[in-house]
């Protein structure tokens, strides 16, 4: 157990944690734009 393992593995666990992250965060981006646009599509079908 040398300290470069450590700090590989904490690296590791750095770069998955920065991963889920961006991905959480590009699916609620996703999910909002979504949103905003079936509302926008149900403004113009004249429904509230």
């Amino acid at each position: 157990m040398s300290a470069s393992y450590v700090w590989f593995v904490g690296a590791a666990y750095g770069m998955s944690a920065l991963a889920i992250g961006a991905l959480a965060l590009w699916i609620a981006v996703d999910a909002v734009r979504t949103r905003r646009r079936l509302a926008s599509l149900d403004a113009e079908r004249g429904r509230p």
